[in-house]
């Protein structure tokens, strides 16, 4: 008697065990929408983040070279300025 009473426990958690995977599943890809769609937006917020702060260098460094006397009238200079901020498009 024992036995057909594990036998059909048997059963039945296989039977439960086939709905929780298929649930699984569901939770696994509603769960994995929202970390990718966050994993996404840090690259992103990331991405300028870095474009920032090259952009702040890039004037800081011009407002040190205007404080040091370079005149940014001439074409040399403003070329070396083009240069500097070359990529930051």
């Amino acid at each position: 008697m024992p036995n057909t009473v594990m036998v059909m426990c048997g059963k039945k958690m296989r039977r439960n065990s086939r709905a929780r995977c298929g649930s699984s599943l569901i939770e696994f890809v509603l769960r994995s929408m929202f970390w990718v769609t966050l994993l996404i937006g840090t690259l992103v917020i990331g991405g300028n983040l870095i474009k920032s702060i090259q952009v702040v260098q890039l004037c800081r460094d011009v407002g040190h070279m205007w404080a040091y006397g370079m005149d940014f009238s001439q074409t040399s200079n403003q070329n070396l300025i083009a240069k500097l901020a070359q990529g930051l498009n």
